[in-house]
C-alpha cells in the first residue's frame, strides 16, 4: 500500500524511493523487503563511528559499516558517501541543530541537499524492536507499546526534510504498537534458526535478510553506526555559522574573546577531559586521583564551557524562527 501511494499515476509531484544500507540489522532488512518493489537508490556511509571519541576529534581506524555488497546482492544501484564530509561545511546545517540538540544526523548531510529533493526516505529508525530477550533488557521500554525509543537518530532531519521536500519512512515502526507480540516472536521456538548466540540479535531482521539471499555473514555481526557524535560544547562546522555563533556567545557575554581564537584547542581539551581511563589519556586519570587523595574528597575534571550545552540548539531555533518569519512577510 506504501509502495502504491508513493508510485500513484495522481500525483502532481513525482516521487522517487531511496534508502540507506549500513552492515547492520535494520537497513538490511528494510530494503529486503522493499527491494521487492522498487528502490531508485541506496546511499552507504562507508565508515562507522569511532568508540570513545567525538566525531570530529578522531583519527582512529574505524571497522568499514558499507553496505555496498548488500545492495549489490539485493540489486539496488548503491552511492557511498564520505562520512566526514561535514567537516567542509555544508550550508544546510543549521537545519540540524535547530531539529534538536546535538543532532547526530550530518553524516547524511553532504548527499542530502542535492539528492534527496522530492523523495521518500527509508529507515530502520526503531529496530531495536526486533531484538530478543537479554538485549531487550538494555530497553526498559523495549515491549511498551508507546513507542519510546532508546535514542532520537534520524530525528534531527524534521527541519531539513521541509527544506529539501523529502519523507522519511521508518519501516520498522509499521505495527510497532503490537511491541509484547513482536518480542514473544522474536524469542520464539521457530525464530531460533536466525538467532545467534550474541547480544546484537534481531531474528526477524536475520531471517527477513537471509530468504532474500543474503549471506548471514555479511550484515548483523558487529554492531556499529554511523553517527556523528558532537564535541562537548556543541559547535557548527560549516566556517560562516560557526563565525556567527561564537560572535553571538561573545556578545552575550558567555565567551571572552580570546575564546573564539582558540575554540578547536578547547574542543580538544575537552576530547581529552571526557575520554580519559586508566588506559587512555592515564596522566589525567592519574592525576584527579592524586588530588582527590590530597584533598581527602572526590576530584572531578570538569569540561570547559559545560554552560554552552544547548546553546547551539537556542541559536539556531531563533536565528531559523527569525528567518521564517521575515519569509511570511
Amino acid at each position: 500500500k506504501l509502495y502504491e501511494n508513493i508510485s500513484s499515476p495522481i500525483r502532481q509531484h513525482k516521487l522517487k524511493i531511496i534508502t540507506t544500507q549500513s552492515k547492520g540489522y535494520d537497513s538490511t532488512a528494510v530494503n529486503s523487503i522493499a527491494s521487492n518493489w522498487h528502490i531508485d537508490q541506496a546511499y552507504t556511509v562507508k565508515q562507522s563511528k569511532a568508540k570513545n571519541s567525538w566525531g570530529a576529534n578522531t583519527k582512529q581506524l574505524t571497522p568499514s559499516d558499507d553496505g555496498s555488497d548488500i545492495c549489490k546482492a539485493l540489486g539496488i544501484k548503491c552511492t557511498g558517501i564520505n562520512r566526514d564530509d561535514y567537516k567542509k561545511g555544508v550550508k544546510d546545517e543549521i537545519l540540524l541543530h535547530a531539529a534538536i540538540h546535538q543532532s547526530a544526523d550530518l553524516n547524511l548531510i553532504s548527499v542530502i541537499e542535492e539528492n534527496f529533493e522530492s523523495r521518500v526516505l527509508l529507515t530502520g529508525c526503531y529496530g531495536e524492536l526486533w531484538y530478543t530477550g537479554k538485549a531487550r533488557e538494555q530497553f526498559p521500554f523495549a515491549e511498551d507499546d508507546s513507542l519510546k525509543r532508546g535514542d532520537l537518530g534520524l530525528h534531527g532531519l524534521g527541519e531539513i526534510r521541509l527544506k529539501r521536500s523529502f519523507i522519511q519512512v521508518p519501516i520498522p515502526i509499521i505495527g510497532a504498537r503490537g511491541r509484547e507480540t513482536i518480542a514473544k516472536i522474536s524469542d520464539s521456538e521457530e525464530l531460533q534458526p536466525w538467532s545467534l548466540p550474541q547480544l546484537y540479535n534481531r531474528p526477524i531482521a536475520r531471517r527477513l535478510a537471509e530468504e532474500r539471499g543474503i549471506p548471514r555473514e555479511m550484515f548483523g555481526l558487529l554492531k556499529m553506526a554511523s553517527e556523528v557524535p558532537h564535541p562537548h560544547p556543541t559547535f557548527p562546522y560549516y566556517q560562516p555559522l560557526r563565525t556567527e555563533y561564537l560572535e553571538h556567545l561573545y556578545r552575550r557575554g558567555l565567551i571572552p574573546y580570546f575564546s573564539k581564537v582558540v575554540w578547536n584547542q578547547i574542543l580538544r581539551i575537552n576530547h581529552y577531559l571526557y575520554f580519559y581511563t586508566p588506559r587512555k589519556y592515564r596522566l589525567l586519570y592519574y592525576l584527579e586521583r592524586a588530588i582527590s587523595k590530597l584533598t581527602g574528597r572526590p576530584f572531578h575534571f570538569s569540561i570547559i564551557y559545560k554552560k554552552l550545552m544547548g546553546s547551539l540548539y537556542c541559536f539556531s531555533v531563533n536565528k531559523l524562527s527569525k528567518q521564517y518569519k521575515e519569509m511570511l512577510h
